[in-house]
């Protein structure tokens, strides 16, 4: 009988010292987010290349791929990088503050599964804008993260916590062709949205650029343009015949400013 007291004392006692330290804690976390951040590191670096050039511009083929590739395998990262963390044994104490962190991690997490969803379909505004809605979360996340000491966790995801990589401006330049004929009417039009489509006013000046020089400017400058569209035809004189041109038009609106470039070569 006296054994078996003995034995049920220790058991007890050990299951009261079983749970960690929370010093303990972040060095377990921290082991978990620092493998999990040499994976996802460079993929958010893809993410925010391929991104910025789809925010601008109509992008590619290409550069869509790259979009939903990263975002495929940064969702799996992730998501392991959640599941780890929650199965860690957590210090007495320090629950609340651990959920501080690992809530938006996982609204985190969702966020880049619904981008990735998004971007696989070909919807390239909705996987920007489900990017767009996970800065918050990580910012929550990253700030959390630091507070309990989570050096490494800290790290993790924070990049997606800024949305200077995502410019909510979509402008196209779409000229009448590539070869347009001298001294004759050519036409090209501009259109400028925000990430949700909806149209933007602002100045427009067109510039051609010769081997990326600015060789001339169109005549006013910053012409305002309402509704989303600017519209203009010009006529090219014969001293830009037989040149490779690019038709640039600098556009800005409240959100900011971009240029657009269309490539010509002016026929006789």
């Amino acid at each position: 009988m006296l054994a078996a007291v003995a034995a049920a004392s220790l058991l007890l006692a050990g299951c009261g010292v079983s749970r960690p330290t929370k010093t303990q804690y972040t060095a377990r976390a921290n082991a978990i987010c620092r493998t999990a951040s040499s994976k996802t590191t460079p993929l958010i670096e893809q993410l925010m290349a391929a991104a910025e050039s789809l925010s601008v511009s109509a992008g590619g083929e290409s550069v869509e791929r790259q979009l939903a590739s990263a975002l495929q395998q940064l969702h799996p990262d992730a998501a392991s990088a959640l599941t780890q963390l929650r199965a860690l044994e957590q210090p007495a104490a320090g629950r609340t503050a651990i959920e501080r962190f690992l809530t938006p991690f996982a609204s985190v997490t969702d966020g880049l599964r619904q981008a990735a969803t998004a971007a696989a379909a070909g919807e390239r505004q909705k996987a920007l804008t489900e990017l767009e809605n996970v800065a918050s979360d990580s910012v929550q996340m990253t700030s959390a993260a630091k507070a309990y000491g989570m050096t490494q966790c800290e790290r993790v995801l924070a990049a997606l916590g800024s949305t200077g990589y995502l410019h909510p401006i979509y402008a196209t330049l779409v000229g009448e062709n590539h070869d347009p004929t001298v001294n004759q009417p050519w036409t090209y039009t501009v259109t400028v949205t925000n990430a949700q489509g909806q149209k933007l006013s602002g100045t427009e000046t067109t510039e051609y650029t010769y081997n990326g020089v600015v060789v001339g400017t169109e005549k006013p400058e910053n012409v305002k343009f309402t509704g989303g569209v600017y519209h203009d035809t010009v006529e090219f004189p014969a001293a830009a015949v037989g040149h490779p041109l690019d038709v640039q038009a600098v556009v800005h609106v409240s959100l900011g400013s971009v240029t657009l470039d269309w490539p010509i070569e002016v026929k006789h």
